[in-house]
């Protein structure tokens, strides 16, 4: 008798996207270590005076500083008497090695002084945006850890829609919480002649904007980290107030829709695909003979043993009807 060979399903694998998260956690840690070890510096720009260059969420790698500062050159330095640490350009080197330095979104000269002692680096790179992701990198890790250990008690045909929607969570939770991508600062204002407010914002946020004043013009497209000038007049309660939302193209919006759906369809379509894997397999169950295999046996005729002709359907009613008769 043929023994029937039986199908087995695999145990679903680990997320692919779980892993290559943790991969990148680990390179960023390694790299930063390996960073730090020769001496470089990384800090996160949290104010937009540097902007347009290094504007908010930029993350600028800083090479320890040899020799004399000079003129137009980014360092990094504590200002005398604080231990609050500035990005800003020289603008001037006196006589003693001390120098002064100024943002560049106002080139306006700080009130201050800074020591050739007082120097952290200079900035040899910088990548914008990446600070925020490194600002988050620990909750991220955290949040990694526990979901990895969390997710062994999870039944193995729900852990790919966990792990989608896990991923899906990394990522929205942090831009709901730092709000990267829409950001506006008001750098300087002052009052003119009739009450108006003469404003100087810059969009220190990821997407361009487009900024409105409620008594006031409207600028439709500001790309990020440039700086603009707004003219409005103040309300009723003294205020003046300043909208803010994306400067989109059509194509453009449906292009982050699709980004911002992505996730969620993938773990709709995941959820899907399981539902009909489960249907597929409770199908199997009812049928003894579905899902089974049976090896290629020979044939009998192969073996030698006689095979019978096969019997003409109207001989036997004809036999049957005589037999009846008798």
């Amino acid at each position: 008798m043929p023994v029937p060979v039986i199908e087995h399903y695999g145990q679903p694998a680990r997320s692919i996207l779980i892993t290559l998260v943790g991969v990148l956690i680990a390179i960023a840690v390694l790299g930063s270590i390996a960073w730090r070890f020769t001496g470089g510096s990384l800090f996160t720009i949290a104010t937009p005076s540097m902007c347009p260059d290094l504007c908010v969420g930029t993350l600028v790698f800083d090479r320890p500083a040899v020799g004399p500062v000079e003129v137009g050159e980014v360092v990094t330095f504590r200002p005398p008497g604080t231990s609050v640490v500035y990005t800003h350009r020289v603008v001037a080197v006196l006589p003693d090695g001390s120098f002064e330095t100024a943002g560049d979104a106002l080139k306006k000269v700080d009130p201050w002084t800074v020591p050739r002692s007082n120097v952290i680096g200079h900035v040899v790179a910088n990548v914008r945006g990446l600070g925020w992701l490194w600002r988050s990198l620990p909750w991220i890790a955290a949040a990694l850890a526990c979901i990895v250990i969390a997710r062994r008690a999870i039944p193995d045909r729900f852990r790919r829609q966990v792990d989608l929607l896990s991923i899906t969570m990394l990522i929205v939770v942090p831009v709901l919480v730092m709000r990267p991508l829409l950001r506006a600062s008001v750098i300087s204002w002052h009052v003119i002649k009739g009450g108006s407010v003469v404003m100087t914002l810059v969009n220190d946020g990821l997407l361009p904007a487009r900024f409105h004043v409620t008594v006031g013009p409207m600028v439709s497209h500001v790309a990020p980290g440039h700086v603009i000038t707004l003219v409005g007049r103040p309300q009723a309660n003294g205020l003046v107030a300043v909208g803010q939302t994306a400067s989109f193209y059509s194509w453009e919006w449906a292009l982050a829709a699709f980004v911002v759906l992505l996730p969620m369809l993938g773990f709709l379509g995941a959820l899907g695909w399981s539902r009909l894997r489960s249907r597929r397999s409770r199908a199997v169950g009812r049928d003894p003979h579905a899902g089974v295999i049976y090896p290629p046996w020979p044939s009998p005729a192969s073996l030698g043993v006689p095979v019978p002709s096969p019997v003409n359907p109207a001989t036997v009613s004809a036999r049957g009807q005589g037999t009846n008769s008798a």
